[in-house]
């Protein structure tokens, strides 16, 4: 299918597997666009069903998730099946939800310090007994209470500020990706497309556009705190590098990350390995500064608990 829509992907086409989006920017280039997107596939043989296919509207579903000019939102469904799922009997039934769960970890903050406290029942053998006790209940409940109000998460846009922030605590390490956003509009907990479009603030604020985390496992426990912020500025470059390997970034945090790295011996050090992973990325330090905005006081809340330090990263496009 790539190589079918080659030279119009990026373009007006996006690709999946067997789905295909067709988007214009103009509602008069539309048209062409579909005329061209259909002689293509028209050449190569391919065949569409109607009943799946969408034509002419500004909003849709995609891989899941509700595509909209102004974010990326929640399918309710899947929300839906998530809060009225009875708390599991089984390991079985808590991979699953845990599976559920995950699917929307782009939209959850910290998921991996939230899920933490299953991570010993998953561990559990054939033979031992599964016990869902109140600490697992109390961990299930905050997730359905953060998912009753999801947030629509903002589409990257050029030329606008982009943000980072990374923090590290002893058996987590997560990260916000986010952007200044021009007309006001937020990431709140109670945001909903509706509600992004009704408002009118011409204050410049920040939105989501991705949450990250991840559990540390084996040595990585063991890791110093700076080498853990170390390892979550890696992973963090690592899955977003098609948002940020095209900007200058400039890193904001209590400690200088970068240099720290840049002093070990590339060979002969984990760090100094992550230091020349990361050298494709163009990355400054400067002197942390005051934060703004709804959504970093609820992410800096989120790990005021377990996090030694906190790193932001600002990007320019």
């Amino acid at each position: 299918m790539n190589l079918i829509f080659h030279d119009l992907i990026g373009k007006f086409v996006q690709v999946y597997i067997d789905d295909i989006i067709v988007g214009s920017k103009q509602k008069e280039d539309h048209l062409s666009h579909l005329k061209l997107s259909f002689e293509r596939m028209r050449k190569h043989g391919l065949k569409m069903n109607p009943l799946k296919c969408a034509f002419g509207v500004t909003a849709g579903e995609f891989l899941g998730f509700v595509i909209y000019q102004k974010g990326i939102e929640v399918n309710r469904n899947k929300t839906k099946a998530i809060m009225e799922t009875k708390p599991p009997s089984n390991k079985k039934e808590l991979q699953s939800l845990l599976g559920k769960i995950n699917f929307l970890r782009r939209f959850i903050s910290n998921l991996s310090g939230k899920t933490k406290v299953f991570s010993p029942v998953l561990r559990l053998k054939r033979e031992q007994e599964f016990r869902w006790n109140e600490e697992h209940q109390k961990a299930f409940e905050e997730i359905k209470v953060y998912l009753a109000h999801p947030l629509v998460l903002a589409p990257l846009s050029k030329g606008k500020q982009l943000k980072l922030y990374i923090s590290a605590s002893d058996s987590t390490i997560a990260g916000m990706l986010a952007q200044d956003d021009d007309n006001g509009i937020e990431s709140a907990s109670d945001s909903t497309i509706a509600g992004m479009l009704a408002q009118d603030d011409d204050n410049s604020i920040e939105r989501v556009i991705y949450y990250l985390s991840q559990m540390l496992v084996g040595a990585e426990i063991r890791y110093t705190p700076l080498e853990k912020l170390c390892l979550s500025l890696y992973v963090a470059c690592t899955k977003l590098k098609y948002y940020i390997r095209p900007c200058d970034v400039v890193i904001f945090c209590r400690s200088n990350v970068i240099k720290y790295m840049l002093c070990k011996p590339v060979l002969h050090s984990r760090v100094g390995k992550w230091a020349l992973a990361l050298n494709e990325y163009s990355l400054t330090f400067e002197s942390l500064k005051a934060t703004k905005g709804q959504i970093i006081a609820d992410f800096l809340a989120d790990h005021s608990k377990e996090t030694e330090e906190v790193t932001f990263l600002t990007t320019k496009s």
